[in-house]
């Protein structure tokens, strides 16, 4: 976001043909950032610990969707969100999870 307000200037050449390769699909919207999307318009731009609590409440919320994680982000994208890390997030958040556990072929839980 710093890059597309003009307040991040690159140090080299490399720096600043990447920082226009990766700003390309970003925009910038009464002054909040959104991803482009193929499925999507745009997605909302979150930080990490707010995307975590979306995959939870969607998990285990109102939502109760005990999916895996690949079907989880993608009904965090269809809710037009969008974090750098949500595979990862949700493959955690799923194989922590006891409910998913207790029915999943292949536990995860530690013994005992």
């Amino acid at each position: 976001m710093a890059y597309l307000k003009g307040y991040h200037e690159p140090e080299t050449k490399e720096e600043e043909k990447r920082m226009q390769q990766r700003a390309q699909g970003y925009q910038i919207i009464n002054d909040e950032l959104y991803k482009a999307s193929v499925t999507t318009p745009l997605l909302k731009c979150v930080a990490s610990s707010e995307g975590k609590q979306l995959l939870k409440e969607i998990h285990e919320g109102s939502c109760v969707s005990h999916n895996g994680p690949r079907a989880l982000v993608g009904k965090t994208f269809r809710h037009r969100f969008y974090w750098p890390t949500p595979i990862n997030d949700a493959s955690s958040l799923v194989q922590h999870y006891d409910g998913c556990q207790l029915s999943a072929t292949h536990s995860n839980r530690p013994g005992g």
